[in-house]
């Protein structure tokens, strides 16, 4: 399908679930589309310095360092444990060199936050690394990591100003998303991890109880270590509701 030899050079061409060659730039795409909007709202006196600052950093690294196991990764090394098997065996991949990444990203944006107690920043920095893991699990299908995205962030919009932090990935995911759930582009791992870190942290941001976060923590902890026994896929076949989200709008 495709036969520019700059792009097969990128790596930027994977197979999909049905074995089809597909381009892996949903994440750039996103970064790149939320970018002019993130100044738009700050010089609009719509969001501070700070976490004008924070949203920016978090696009560049998370982004970045997806992109590098999009175009570099092993596909000997799959999942948490391929991933930390191979370190163990003294061999550095890709994909634990995005693990530190968004490791270090959560910890260094929610330790910076004076107002929170230890054991929140802890917790708050569990859900983060988690949720960017687990929308990256899901993107195994067109749409299905977006779905859960919109899904989530749509039940968040209670507090008043969280609307903004959303807004500059929804307003280029609108024109990006037909495309996915077609089959022609894919998210990939700089996609979903930035859609999984954001959604992490805006909804660490918009729950106030402790025990409410020690709930989604132990959940996605759990949505984690399920993944590396089950399959999602086939335990969304299974559900019927569950499955007709997956395939709405294929």
């Amino acid at each position: 399908m495709f036969k520019n030899e700059k792009i097969k050079e990128l790596q930027l061409l994977k197979e999909n679930y049905r074995g089809e060659t597909v381009l892996v730039i949903g994440g750039l795409l996103l970064a790149a589309g939320s970018l002019p909007f993130w100044f738009f709202l700050f010089w609009s006196g719509q969001v501070n310095k700070a976490d004008f600052n924070k949203y920016i950093f978090i696009v560049l690294i998370i982004t970045t360092t997806g992109l590098l196991d999009d175009i570099a990764g092993s596909k000997n090394s799959k999942g948490l444990r391929g991933h930390f098997g191979s370190l163990m065996e003294g061999k550095l991949t890709t994909g634990i060199i995005k693990v530190i990444a968004i490791s270090f990203t959560a910890l260094l944006i929610v330790f910076s936050e004076e107002a929170l107690s230890l054991q929140e920043k802890i917790i708050n920095s569990g859900i983060i690394i988690l949720m960017s893991n687990f929308l990256n699990l899901l993107d195994l299908r067109p749409g299905r990591s977006i779905k859960f995205f919109l899904i989530i962030s749509f039940s968040i919009l209670k507090r008043a100003d969280n609307w903004l932090y959303f807004l500059p990935y929804y307003l280029p995911m609108l024109p990006y998303l037909p495309f996915e759930l077609r089959g022609l582009v894919m998210l990939g791992d700089a996609g979903a991890n930035l859609l999984g870190f954001v959604l992490g942290y805006n909804l660490v941001n918009s729950i106030i109880s402790l025990e409410a976060k020690y709930l989604v923590l132990l959940a996605l902890l759990f949505l984690t270590l399920l993944s590396e026994r089950h399959s999602y896929t086939s335990i969304i076949e299974k559900n019927r509701v569950l499955k007709w989200l997956d395939n709405l709008g294929r």
